[in-house]
């Protein structure tokens, strides 16, 4: 019996354009699996500078601090958001202290100072959460989360900056001013690209008033 060319030919032909279709099909995926990780390393590398900018801009409050209330850097170096009645303490602590309180924060950009403002904390996938804690980018390209202002990231990144006092912060005795703070600076962000979802990226530091009257 003689062998049809015809069909041997198709047939040959189908083979060669299945295996044209994986090796496309494949190279597609490659290709999509690769602007994922390319996109989600991106992410990170936003979220890790969103959060350093939040721990240098803890630190710059104490340096302004410092620099403002030179004569009384034992009340008023962590002082909130530059009071000056830190200077008139009259050691009655929680009356005329003016000290950073526990909780958290957005921060944002006035008047080349970096200013606190606080906010109720929750979890991301609160869209509350996502709106108080929100982070922008301003007309000059820098962060910001002053709600008034800016343009929005996508994917939507908040920034929560938490502060807090560990047991060992008043060395002066109780109903003092602490002399160390606690700072997390905690970004969280959605990546559609994976499938687990939410990301977090937490800096921390340990500030404190080692400069003396």
């Amino acid at each position: 019996m003689k062998k049809s060319k015809l069909g041997t030919s198709v047939i040959e032909s189908m083979i060669v354009m299945l295996i044209i279709t994986i090796g496309v099909v494949g190279a597609y995926n490659i290709y999509v699996n690769s602007m994922r990780v390319s996109e989600s390393t991106s992410y990170k590398v936003e979220a890790i500078s969103m959060a350093r900018e939040g721990i240098e801009a803890l630190t710059n409050i104490r340096d302004t601090n410092w620099m403002i209330y030179r004569a009384n850097t034992t009340n008023c170096w962590n002082t909130y958001n530059y009071k000056g009645s830190c200077i008139t303490a009259d050691g009655t602590f929680g009356s005329e202290w003016t000290n950073i309180p526990s909780g958290s924060y957005i921060l944002y950009n006035l008047d080349n100072r970096w200013i606190l403002s606080g906010a109720t904390t929750g979890t991301y996938s609160s869209s509350g959460y996502r709106n108080d804690f929100r982070v922008k980018k301003d007309s000059l390209g820098f962060y910001t989360q002053d709600y008034l202002t800016g343009t929005n990231f996508f994917p939507t990144f908040t920034r929560e900056i938490k502060i807090s006092y560990p047991p060992d912060a008043y060395p002066l005795g109780a109903g003092t001013p602490p002399q160390k703070m606690n700072v997390e600076s905690i970004v969280r962000w959605s990546d559609a690209g994976r499938r687990s979802g939410n990301y977090e990226v937490k800096l921390d530091t340990l500030l404190t008033n080692w400069i003396k009257d």
